[in-house]
């Protein structure tokens, strides 16, 4: 049956978008850098780990594609916020292979004369 192939959630993965999706967000607000740095601290949880690779893959990935616009200033935000410096090299090499890939492929030619 279709509903036993599903997935379970990946608790990291949803945790790791929630920072994502919050360190940019937290750029572009009014709030201060101070409650900015303590909500995603909150988020993560004592999860160094994830604040790294996150902040990590944003760097890596912005230095070969540029955009977005805020990712560094998302990374020093995830950074500040408790980051596992140690480990952010090994994320951003990981962004940079990622943002180096092509998003889709093209189909493969027709064999059909």
């Amino acid at each position: 049956m279709w509903w036993s192939r599903r997935r379970t959630p990946d608790p990291d993965g949803i945790t790791k978008a929630r920072l994502d999706g919050s360190a940019r967000r937290l750029v572009t607000s009014d709030v201060s850098k101070e409650d900015a740095v303590a909500e995603l601290a909150a988020l993560a949880c004592g999860r160094v780990d994830l604040l790294a690779e996150v902040a990590g893959i944003l760097l890596g990935a912005h230095q070969v594609d540029g955009t977005p616009w805020q990712a560094p200033q998302a990374a020093e935000l995830l950074i500040a916020a408790g980051a596992d410096t140690t480990a952010i090299d090994h994320w951003k090499q990981i962004g940079r292979e990622r943002a180096s890939r092509p998003m889709h492929s093209a189909p493969p030619p027709s064999r059909d004369h």
